[in-house]
């Protein structure tokens, strides 16, 4: 065999979601310069009450309300916009409207469609406010995110989706490079930017370019694993270092580079063991420690170690049947 395993999760393919990154409350210390980023932070906090929750335990009804509001929302700051295109404050929540809209009693290539022209709408609006704005960290933060948001929305098994989406990844990289040099101190500026590296590699491995993706997932783990030494109290970033590493050892089984892979996947294992049995609460763990294990597994078998690779396969299974309940009957993280 190859020693390729069949596709269960990892970072940005699991079942059920991994957590919100979020981070320290503000930026970390600094200059005044800095500081200037921690207005995104209770902006960020405010629009998250606003759209509501969007987790598997949330009700259709309640689904429906987000949907109706957001849609309210849309249509007053589109009004407002046109009575005064000065205010540039109206554009940027329009931009987050249009950004965070759901497209719900539709069918799927409807909503789809629907998604991609509200994503393309804020790109278009965002990205005058920075030409207009560049002094204005927080219009340029919400472009990077916004164009990361643009990865999956192209047709199904099309390559010109995946084209697209590398290229407004590789300008929210641009971006994110400059933005993180200017305010060293904005712990969110960071995680985002290790985000980016994780999604463009996912970006080029499913475009085939693995070698590509490989470099992109290391710099994704370099960064994130720095945020995780600097901030040990805060635990999601451990939860995504641990799926960062799913996804390099993915690139690293692809090409047969089974000793990296298996140290990758080993210490995702023993790492978030440990995290599980201090937070039994964090059931979406059981998704990681899935995926390190089927990880596991393959270099096993890839490495003639059968009864080994069995033994992973079986705790693999474990924690999948583990995952269902809990993702049907906990509240998402």
């Amino acid at each position: 065999g190859s020693g390729r395993k069949q596709r269960r999760g990892g970072a940005g393919r699991l079942g059920p979601p991994l957590p919100p990154r979020e981070g320290p409350q503000g930026p970390a210390g600094g200059s005044d310069g800095d500081r200037a980023g921690g207005r995104l932070f209770g902006r960020r906090k405010g629009l998250a009450a606003a759209r509501g929750g969007g987790g598997p335990e949330e009700s259709e009804a309640a689904r429906q309300a987000r949907r109706e509001y957001l849609a309210k929302s849309v249509a007053m700051l589109d009004q407002l916009v046109r009575e005064a295109p000065a205010n540039r404050e109206y554009r940027h929540l329009l931009a987050l409207c249009y950004r965070e809209g759901r497209q719900g009693d539709r069918p799927r290539a409807a909503r789809q469609a629907a998604t991609r022209e509200g994503t393309d709408r804020a790109i278009e609006i965002l990205e005058s406010l920075v030409e207009e704005h560049p002094e204005v960290a927080e219009y340029r933060f919400d472009l990077i995110e916004t164009y990361a948001m643009s990865m999956g929305l192209g047709p199904p098994g099309r390559g010109e989706g995946a084209a697209v989406a590398e290229q407004r990844l590789r300008k929210a990289m641009e971006l994110s490079v400059r933005l993180v040099a200017e305010h060293p101190g904005v712990p969110e500026y960071r995680a985002s930017q290790a985000h980016l590296n994780q999604k463009l590699g996912q970006t080029l491995r499913r475009m085939r370019r693995v070698n590509e993706a490989e470099q992109a997932d290391r710099k994704a783990v370099e960064a994130q694993a720095a945020l995780a030494a600097e901030f040990p109290e805060v635990v999601t970033y451990q939860v995504w270092l641990a799926a960062f590493r799913n996804s390099l050892a993915d690139d690293l089984l692809i090409r047969r580079n089974r000793v990296e892979a298996r140290a990758l996947a080993e210490s995702n294992i023993a790492n978030m063991s440990l995290l599980l049995a201090e937070h039994p609460e964090l059931w979406y763990l059981h998704a990681l420690l899935a995926d390190a294990n089927g990880t596991l597994a393959a270099v096993l078998r890839g490495s003639g170690q059968d009864e080994l690779a069995d033994q992973a396969e079986r705790e693999a299974q474990r924690h999948r049947q583990e995952l269902r309940p809990a993702a049907a009957t906990r509240p998402a993280p």
